[in-house]
């Protein structure tokens, strides 16, 4: 590659959802709230009044419609006020029995 050439890299599709989410920041106890932008296989962009670090490790809750859970952990690679955009390092989706 020369000087100024930028290699392609392909980036995950991004689906556009309006969720509600809770995270927690490492080495802290209380969840913050937020609702999620767009959600891809390798992040998530979310907005919140709450905005933490970057680099700051997250443990994240995505609640979805019929009692599906999105859980997963990653760090904060990019802040723009009001939104944080976390790389997802590792994550598991469930859901629950409905009543």
């Amino acid at each position: 590659m020369t000087a100024g050439e930028r290699a392609f890299v392909e980036r995950a599709q991004r689906f556009p959802l309006e969720l509600p989410l809770r995270y927690l920041k490492s080495g802290v106890s209380e969840w913050n709230k937020g609702t999620t932008k767009n959600i891809s296989r390798t992040g998530i962009l979310f907005s919140t009044g709450e905005i933490p670090p970057i680099d700051s490790e997250l443990e994240i809750m995505v609640q979805f419609p019929m009692n599906a859970t999105l859980s997963c952990r990653g760090s904060v690679v990019r802040i723009q006020k009001p939104n944080v955009a976390v790389r997802i390092d590792k994550y598991d989706y469930s859901r629950s029995a409905s009543n």
